[in-house]
């Protein structure tokens, strides 16, 4: 066996285009590429094979109808110098226009350096000393970003690998590895903020593999596994893949392509390379941007938004939502969907042999399978039956699929319906936050954060520790909280939390719903995680309320704060420790204000004091 240095990274960044609340309207756009594949290096040893053919692939699957019809600007081995993937990035970009299409591919060469850092290697890159030509990964993240930061939304997909790659005579080759995976998927973690500082955007990402993993490429492809199903997916296999997609419906969506690659190369990497290689998604994620017609002779029509809606912050007043209904649905193990009505919520908290447990608004129950329960809710009653559980990965803890049936009747109805095979799609949270995290809620003056998740506090990880207002709370899958505030009455749920490296602390996204009377979400302000309206350093202090008092951050870190999710702050010489979802209240001459610490932002981990933290302040008018 040889061994050789590789990646096929592939970076797929795409400004995607979305219905608004009262449907879609469709415009003509214009989309357009940059596609980048070497397989031949002057100072990387050894070539490779299929990354070039990787990137004429893609770009011609671009060109057709079926795939977007983009003008593509195509570089290839020796035209991919680090100059041109500049100037060619930098090239199309005064032709992007706000509602333009924008994909950039890249397959090649990566290094992780003796400092850590990630490279993308050009056709002129020194595997010896990637800091002159290579491009660091989170620089060329940064740098598209900002080119394309007109674009509507960006999708990146990263085909990785790294130096440990193994070649057989036959040329069957390991693209990608632990160092870079790791290494790409801490990138994107940081630098997804600043990606989707524009709420007229979004940043998402597809990765060919976990952290410590390999990808692979085969001859009998003729591509990289990962490239293979990413063309046929596009190509319309992925169509109605996913368990919860509706019949097919002529559109290839976002899910609907990860569900088709985690499983395709999941499974495929064990058949022909006795390894695992199991693609995964970003945190932040829009699961419902159509990507292409699945008809070979269709021709794909990019959908334009009015209200683009991102995963990290929730328009003020969205359309409103409907529970599933009369149909089939799927939750894994510690996942949350409203059933019946918007008031009402069933998850799923612990599977064990034939057993599961479940809890429908807090109360807990046991179910086998071909088992039922009723119950009733503000427009009726609803039956839910336990059908089956599928267990993709027995060694994985809570990784089991759960499939039930729900079918509804109206208030007065003495007959149920017949059962349907409908299929309903997941419930999507409405913000997501991670520990030490606050948002504000319905009135603004309501407080919710993330305190504590895994662990510890939850060997199962299908509870978390929130904070309403400083009062703390457990929330398991199927439970709901009030929360105070606004008219009418208004519940947060949890309803599940995605972990994309399971071996890092803190990189998890904890999703949640929050839905008041009549299905609208209530969010203050500009929604989850919006800018702080103050940011402070340690030993900062500012005017607050009527101009007569004084507010300032005197510690936070190591000593009083273990870990870093607390803060002591003074207001008026008077400390006080503010974790997230807790608030001060200020009365002063001209009314109230209440302050909450929404979470800090540490550049350097290894450098003290360069820490910002950031407050929300709600004030009377």
């Amino acid at each position: 066996m040889r061994w050789t240095h590789f990646i096929a990274g592939a970076l797929l960044l795409s400004a995607l285009l979305i219905g608004d609340q009262a449907g879609a309207q469709r415009a003509t756009l214009r989309a357009h590429a940059v596609v980048i594949g070497v397989s031949g290096y002057p100072n990387v040893r050894p070539g490779l094979q299929f990354p070039d053919d990787d990137a004429e692939a893609f770009a011609g699957f671009l060109r057709t109808p079926q795939g977007g019809g983009f003008d593509v600007t195509l570089l290839t081995n020796e035209e991919a110098t680090r100059g041109a993937i500049y100037r060619a990035l930098n090239g199309i970009a005064p032709n992007v226009g706000d509602r333009d299409i924008v994909y950039v591919f890249f397959a090649g060469h990566s290094v992780v350096g003796s400092d850590g850092v990630a490279y993308l290697m050009p056709y002129d890159g020194d595997e010896k000393l990637p800091v002159v030509n290579g491009i660091t990964a989170a620089g060329f993240l940064r740098q598209v970003a900002e080119l394309y930061g007109r674009a509507s939304r960006v999708v990146v997909f990263v085909d990785a690998c790294n130096s440990g790659a193994v070649m057989d005579p036959e040329g069957v080759a390991a693209r990608g590895g632990e160092d870079i995976n790791q290494a790409l998927t801490t990138v994107w973690t940081r630098e997804s903020a600043l990606m989707n500082a524009n709420e007229q955007r979004l940043v998402m990402g597809f990765f060919s593999a976990q952290a410590r993993q390999l990808s692979y490429e085969h001859p009998l492809l003729g591509h990289g596994l990962f490239t293979h199903y990413l063309l046929r997916g596009l190509g319309g296999e992925a169509d109605g893949f996913s368990p919860n997609s509706p019949e097919k419906d002529g559109i290839v969506r976002a899910y609907e392509l990860r569900d088709f690659l985690q499983s395709n190369v999941s499974r495929h990497s064990r058949v022909l390379f006795n390894q695992v290689q199991d693609p995964v998604a970003s945190p932040i994620f829009d699961r419902d941007f159509a990507m292409s017609t699945s008809s070979p002779g269709g021709r794909h029509r990019w959908v334009v938004p009015t209200s683009p809606v991102s995963r990290n912050q929730v328009s003020a007043q969205p359309a409103a939502r409907r529970a599933p209904v009369d149909g089939e649905f799927v939750l894994r193990t510690g996942e949350t969907t409203p059933v019946g009505d918007l008031q009402t919520f069933f998850g799923v908290w612990h599977a064990g042999g034939r057993h599961l447990s479940a809890r429908l608004n807090g109360e807990e129950g046991s179910l086998e399978p071909g088992e039922s329960f009723e119950f009733t809710h503000s427009g009726g009653a609803c039956r839910v039956r336990f059908l089956s559980t599928a267990d993709p990965d027995p060694d994985v803890e809570e990784d089991e699929l759960h499939r039930f049936s729900l079918v509804c009747r109206p208030r007065g109805a003495t007959r149920w319906p017949p059962p349907s095979r409908r299929q309903n799609s997941s419930w999507e949270p409405d913000f997501w936050l991670r520990v030490a995290q606050t948002t504000s809620l319905t009135d603004g003056r309501t407080f919710f954060g993330v305190l504590n998740w895994g662990v510890g506090i939850n060997v199962w990880r299908t509870s978390i520790d929130v904070s309403l207002n400083g009062e703390r709370h457990k929330l398991w899958a199927g439970d709901r909280l009030e929360v105070p505030g606004g008219a009418g009455k208004c519940f947060i749920s949890y309803v599940r939390t995605e972990d994309p490296d399971i071996r890092i602390e803190g990189d998890e996204h904890h999703g949640f719903t929050v839905l008041c009377d009549g299905g609208e979400i209530r969010m203050a302000g500009q929604g989850p995680l919006a800018k702080p309206d103050l940011q402070l350093r340690t030993g900062q202090t500012v005017r607050i309320g009527d101009g007569q008092h004084f507010f300032g951050v005197r510690h936070w870190g190591w000593g009083i704060n273990i870990d870093q999710t607390s803060i002591l702050v003074a207001l008026d010489d008077r400390e006080h420790r503010l974790r997230a979802g807790a608030r001060l209240q200020l009365t002063h001459s001209r009314g109230q204000c209440f302050i909450s610490y929404m979470g800090t932002e540490d550049p350097n981990p290894e450098r003290q004091g360069d820490e910002r933290h950031g407050f929300a302040v709600a004030c009377d008018p």
